[in-house]
């Protein structure tokens, strides 16, 4: 998060970059999503938070209104592979949110 800020303190210091539009800032979409998604590759890889991975391979798409997204596969070693539900379970999860707590 420190290097979000400090990638966009200059443009924050007058103000005026919080009232535009994404669109309108792809210079700071680009840098933001850079570092995000550089975060993404260094947890899969380097800090190995799912296990050993063997190879990946990713591209960087930008929508119509400028934001970028990642498509990334990934191959893990045959040991850190998931082979069962349970297994998948140990990992994701999700749940509805209850609609009462919301509001």
């Amino acid at each position: 998060m420190a290097q979000i800020k400090e990638a966009a303190r200059h443009e924050f210091e007058d103000g005026s970059v919080l009232q535009q539009e994404t669109q309108y800032r792809p210079d700071l979409v680009a840098r933001v999503a850079k570092i995000k998604f550089d975060q993404l590759m260094d947890e899969l890889d380097k800090q190995q938070i799912f296990g050993r991975i063997c190879a990946y391979v990713y591209t960087i798409e930008f929508q119509k209104r400028g934001l970028p997204h990642m498509h990334l596969l990934v191959i893990m070693s045959a040991e850190d592979k998931i082979h069962n539900t349970d297994e998948l379970d140990d990992l994701i999860s999700a749940e509805i949110p209850n609609v009462e707590m919301l509001n």
